[in-house]
């Protein structure tokens, strides 16, 4: 859905102690689209919804984002590499991300969802179709297992005489189309804002 943008915060327990130490487990693939979806996509539509590499490059900028945030320490993705042979490859996100905190000591750990990736086609200054993502994140609290936060961010990149409530895109951006990478980032900034903040409540 063009335009949307979501973040919010689930009313669930505060963290039983202080989160300073977090780790990031891979974001997951959501499930595949729907072959009715794909049979209504539009013929010239970009292909695929979800690209391949699509839960390694949100992953990679929330590192990116996380990296640079003085209020948390991160453990180090080679760190996390290691710990990841410690870590059960079946059951839930929640159980895995728990097992990863508890592997790299960390108080927390970040994960979530990749459910839409999918870049646009043109040119920076001439988009045929524009980016379009789609993720949710959540912080597990290590010691409890607790989900301590969730959040949401939806969008595909709209043309600035089409939407004028979409110019945040273009002024954040510098007055261009986005990559679909580009605009994972932006999403995750915010919600790494709206973490902090629910934390801080």
């Amino acid at each position: 859905s063009g335009g949307t943008t979501s973040s919010g915060r689930a009313p669930l327990d505060p963290p039983a102690g202080p989160i300073n130490r977090i780790a990031i487990l891979r974001l997951e693939r959501a499930e595949p689209v729907s072959e009715t979806e794909l049979r209504a996509r539009p013929t010239d539509s970009p292909s695929p919804r979800l690209a391949p590499n699509a839960e390694t490059a949100v992953t990679a900028q929330l590192y990116g984002v996380i990296a640079n945030d003085s209020r948390w320490r991160l453990a180090p993705d080679l760190e996390v590499d290691d710990a990841m042979r410690e870590v059960p490859l079946s059951g839930s996100l929640q159980t895995r991300a728990t097992a990863l905190g508890k592997a790299t000591e960390s108080d927390a750990v970040i994960t979530g969802r990749v459910s839409r990736f999918q870049e646009r086609v043109g040119g920076e200054f001439g988009a045929r179709h524009p980016a379009s993502v789609a993720f949710d994140l959540e912080l597990v609290e290590t010691a409890t297992g607790t989900v301590l936060w969730r959040g949401a961010f939806e969008r595909t990149q709209t043309d600035l005489s089409a939407n004028l409530l979409d110019f945040w895109t273009f002024w954040e951006g510098g007055a261009r189309w986005l990559s679909a990478t580009e605009l994972a980032r932006i999403g995750i900034e915010r919600l790494v804002a709206d973490l902090d903040q629910a934390l801080q409540q």
